[in-house]
C-alpha cells in the first residue's frame, strides 16, 4: 500500500487489518501510523527519502532519522526494529544501522532517533524502515523527520582569519 507520511512516500508490507493510518477519536495524536500486533506476522513500514536538488553531502557528515513512538502496555519493544540505510553510487558499501527501542510506558510519545555517519559523499538514496513483529498490542509512529548534519569542524590548514570589522 502506498501512502504519504509527512511528505515522503512510504510503503507498507505485511499489513494486517490492525495496521494503517489511524486518525480521529481514540488516536493518540491527530493522525499516526498504527502497527497492530498479530501472531506470526511482520509488518514493515519503509520510507525512501528523496535527496533535495543541490544536496552536496560530505564524507563523515551524518544523517539522523527521528520519529515519535508510543505503544500499548502489551507491546514488546524488543520485537520492534528501526533501520537506517545509506546507499552510495560509487561502490562504497551501504551504511546500515539498526536500533531496537527501549521499553517505555503506554501512550507516552517519545522521540527516538537513529543516526549514521556518511562513508562517502556519493549518496544515492537514504532509506528508513520500521518493523513490528509483535503478537499483540499497538505500536504507534508519528512525526518522522530526516535530518542532515555537517561535520562539526571541517579540516583546515592553520588558524581562521580574524573577521573584518563592520563597515
Amino acid at each position: 500500500e502506498d501512502g504519504l507520511l509527512d511528505g515522503q512516500p512510504w510503503t507498507a508490507t505485511g499489513l494486517t487489518a490492525n495496521d494503517g493510518i489511524f486518525c480521529g477519536a481514540g488516536a493518540p495524536t491527530p493522525c499516526t501510523f498504527s502497527f497492530g500486533g498479530e501472531p506470526g506476522t511482520t509488518t514493515t513500514l519503509k520510507g525512501k527519502y528523496k535527496l533535495p536538488t543541490g544536496f552536496a553531502p560530505l564524507r563523515n557528515d551524518s544523517v539522523e532519522f527521528t520519529a515519535s513512538f508510543s505503544a500499548t502496555e502489551d507491546v514488546r519493544t524488543d520485537q520492534v526494529k528501526l533501520k537506517l540505510k545509506i546507499i552510495y553510487s560509487d561502490g562504497t558499501p551501504t551504511t546500515s544501522v539498526t536500533f531496537t527501542p527501549p521499553h517505555f510506558n503506554a501512550f507516552v510519545f517519545l522521540p527516538l532517533n537513529i543516526s549514521a555517519t556518511l562513508a562517502s559523499s556519493k549518496v544515492s538514496a537514504i532509506k528508513v524502515s520500521i518493523q513490528n513483529k509483535n503478537d499483540a498490542g499497538f505500536f504507534y509512529v508519528d512525526l518522522p523527520l530526516l535530518r542532515y548534519y555537517g561535520e562539526v569542524s571541517r579540516e583546515r590548514d592553520g588558524v581562521l582569519p580574524v573577521p573584518l570589522p563592520p563597515q
